[in-house]
């Protein structure tokens, strides 16, 4: 099993940063920071574009020290600062459907990007590495950073194929105003509200997902209420449960009084890719169930709920089971030859939101 460890000082997972960037620079680039339907890469990534377009010249000699092509240099140099980009919610739905078709047909679905100045480009799960990459090697890419006419953007990380150390990057930028999801708190290591009555311990021990790249923070919270249960059966039973009167529940309740603690569930990339999949698949084609249409199983189990969107709402419906007389999904969070699992929730259209979290025996990797 693979142990990442990161340092964490801002509300993303970044730990690259040079210390030339001020708080109030990071602050104002960071567009992208709160904003749920993004994974770490991809906010990371689109921070370091509007560092890139508000401070051209400072990122040049930060963050691009080592490139002597004149080429490049000069186009940095000479650009003019331009206010951040937004989020395009309009972006991220066709780079995402566009990214799921290519990877499945190895053909760009251009009616998906009308309107948009797009590209596509592989490189490693590393933001500052693929971002410079493309300011090195692109001269359309360094042209739509520095356009002020785009107003807002969207940045899509997808697994290349069958080589999850690899990824495809869909960028595109529009002219159309997007939102912003930055904050003025100060930024704290955990970011989703947590019952005050689980000790920093705990909570560490069981964030298996926490700097996790490829999930949301939804998606994160999702991994961290699981192991909660699993490794703290008796307290979350105390903490966590609303006792009503509803047979599931009072099911519920025995059953974590009587579990053995088992150990924390990690991530796989490729049970990610799974999720992913069938979430948006499932979410498109108003489906429920585990019947896959041309999404692969590869997984060892799988759980599906429908409706909600928060990690702890999700978690704690699939442990009350209420319904499911065979308490499958119940059994399946607790049980102790999982190892690893991934998560994805997308939108439906029938019930809003879906999520799916896809179980395997093999050992997946931790991000602390």
């Amino acid at each position: 099993m693979k142990l990442h460890i990161f340092c964490f000082f801002s509300v993303l997972s970044i730990s690259i940063f040079a210390q030339d960037w001020s708080d109030e620079e990071l602050f104002r680039a960071n567009t992208a920071a709160h904003c749920p339907y993004l994974t770490e890469l991809e906010k990371e990534a689109l921070l370091y574009v509007n560092l890139a377009r508000m401070y051209p010249q400072k990122y040049a000699l930060v963050e691009l020290s080592e490139i002597t092509d004149p080429e490049v240099l000069n186009a940095m140099n000479s650009a003019q600062s331009c206010e951040p980009l937004s989020i395009s919610h309009d972006a991220i739905n066709a780079l995402r459907q566009t990214a799921k078709e290519y990877m499945t047909t190895s053909h760009v679905n251009k009616d998906n990007l009308k309107q948009l100045s797009w590209a596509y480009f592989f490189g490693p799960a590393d933001a500052k590495l693929v971002i410079n990459q493309r300011f090195a090697k692109s001269s359309f890419f360094r042209e739509c950073v520095f356009d002020p006419r785009y107003k807002s953007a969207a940045i899509t990380a997808t697994f290349s194929d069958s080589n999850y150390n690899s990824h495809c990057y869909f960028t595109a930028f529009s002219r159309a105003l997007g939102y912003t999801y930055s904050t003025s708190e100060t930024p704290v290591k955990q970011s989703i509200a947590i019952s005050s009555q689980w000790a920093q311990e705990e909570i560490y021990n069981a964030n298996t997902a926490a700097q996790c790249p490829y999930l949301t923070e939804q998606e994160k919270q999702v991994i961290l209420y699981i192991n909660l249960a699993r490794m703290y059966p008796k307290k979350f039973a105390q903490v966590e449960v609303d006792y009503t009167d509803n047979d599931y529940v009072t099911s519920l309740i025995n059953t974590l009084y009587s579990a053995t603690p088992v150990e924390p569930v990690t991530v796989s990339n490729k049970m990610i890719i799974a999720a992913r999949c069938w979430a948006k698949e499932m979410g498109e084609n108003g489906l429920e169930g585990h019947n896959r249409i041309s999404c692969k199983k590869i997984h060892d189990a799988e759980c599906c709920d429908y409706g909600y969107d928060s990690g702890r709402d999700i978690v704690m419906r699939l442990l009350i089971d209420d319904g499911v007389q065979s308490l499958g999904h119940r059994k399946i969070l607790l049980r102790a030859d999982y190892h690893a699992a991934g998560v994805a929730i997308n939108t439906h259209i029938d019930h809003k939101y879906c999520a799916v979290i896809d179980f395997s025996v093999e050992q997946g990797d931790t991000y602390r």
